[in-house]
């Protein structure tokens, strides 16, 4: 006599290729085998949708954890790229304004854009406003992202002001690859904060 796969007695009744000790467990089993019957693949959906949001939740909890840490990067970085910018202000203001699109139309906002950027990292630092901070942030790279990207669609060969005038770089994908992440980053901070 084999096991009953229900209760784990010994069974003499024969179904749906098992041993059962009773007409109950041959009933029980029946009915744990329905509901997959009747769904017809929705356990493994179900399954699908379970490992989905747990690997979501997972991710959330990870953007939360490093949300602190892509605070302060995004501070640090800020103050210190903003100080590249005023070494030659004019130099960056002019080359700026060839593929940014505000500054573009305005000379006013190229030239503040280092003062913007160093507030900006201030306020990360000391934890100041910071769904504004990361409000702005992400507003600003999104534009910026938007004029590198045109640039480099049309193949004009100009300079990134990323790090002042002073470093040449020419203006590339890693740009934009650049200015996408950290407006990302403040996505996730506005998100998460």
């Amino acid at each position: 006599m084999a096991k009953d796969p229900i209760c784990g007695m010994k069974g003499e009744i024969k179904a749906h290729g098992h041993y059962f000790c009773s007409n109950g467990c041959v009933k029980e089993y029946e009915n744990r085998l329905s509901p997959a019957k009747k769904t017809g693949g929705k356990p493994l959906l179900k399954t699908l949708a379970y490992t989905a949001a747990a690997i979501a939740m997972t991710g959330l909890a990870a953007v939360l954890y490093l949300s602190g840490y892509m605070i302060e990067f995004m501070g640090g970085f800020f103050v210190v790229v903003s100080l590249f910018k005023v070494i030659d202000w004019k130099g960056f203001a002019n080359t700026f304004s060839t593929y940014d699109l505000i500054a573009k139309k305005s000379r006013l906002y190229a030239f503040a854009y280092p003062v913007l950027e160093f507030s900006l990292g201030i306020a990360y630092l000391l934890k100041f406003h910071v769904p504004v901070a990361a409000t702005v942030t992400f507003v600003i790279l999104v534009i910026s992202s938007a004029g590198v990207a045109r640039n480099l669609m049309q193949k004009n060969k100009i300079r990134c002001a990323c790090l002042g005038t002073k470093i040449k770089l020419p203006l590339t994908r890693l740009t934009l690859v650049e200015d996408l992440l950290m407006a990302a980053m403040a996505l996730a901070i506005l998100l998460t904060y």
